[in-house]
């Protein structure tokens, strides 16, 4: 079986993806409002680095929570922040194809 790297392709085919993934986002945001909880670098987005060190101790096998569970917590506090500063998921999926396309050329 041939994969999409092998083929050059993308995994962005599906062109609504960011829409689902923006709605989503959506809802995280407006769960940390109706929390209290600030998304602004300040106070939301100081989280991120936490969350990872938390993951990365779950794939580690140390604490109580599964790695599905701490990556869930990543991207629960991405996806609020983004929502926060309205970056749009489309956005950074086309970052993101622009990356894999750099790695795949081997220029990053």
């Amino acid at each position: 079986m041939t994969t999409m790297v092998e083929k050059n392709e993308t995994p962005f085919q599906n062109k609504n993806t960011h829409l689902i993934l923006d709605e989503i986002a959506e809802e995280c945001l407006k769960l940390c409002k109706f929390k209290g909880w600030s998304r602004d670098w300040q106070g939301g987005a100081i989280y991120m680095p936490l969350e990872v060190a938390e993951f990365i101790e779950a794939l580690r096998g140390k604490g109580d929570e599964t790695p599905a569970s701490e990556a869930g917590d990543v991207l629960f506090v991405l996806l609020s922040v983004l929502s926060h500063y309205n970056i749009s998921l489309g956005e950074v999926l086309v970052a993101l194809e622009k990356k894999m396309g750099e790695v795949r050329r081997g220029e990053k």
